[in-house]
């Protein structure tokens, strides 16, 4: 819903839309950056080091690709296979 709305906004002030869409790790990234806020770690960093597992989330997927951690496993992040679209 939020996605839908900020798309509204962005029409109405005549703004290009974004074009990678929104995911789960820009929020980590925005919560990151606030600096020391207590908070739960980032679950798809905890998949990717223990189980070699990249999430990819965003409003409409979730994108899971196995391939050992820290390891270009998957798209970057905000990207998903082949999709991009306003976010």
């Amino acid at each position: 819903m939020a996605c839908a709305i900020q798309e509204r906004i962005n029409a109405l002030l005549g703004r290009t839309p974004p074009v990678r869409p929104f995911t789960a790790a820009a929020i980590d990234l925005f919560h990151r950056l606030q600096g020391d806020i207590a908070r739960l770690p980032y679950l798809g960093d905890e998949l990717e080091a223990g189980l070699g597992l990249r999430l990819v989330v965003t409003r409409d997927t979730i994108t899971c690709v196995e391939g050992p951690a820290g390891a270009a496993a998957g798209p970057p992040l905000g990207e998903t296979h082949g999709q991009q679209g306003a976010g």
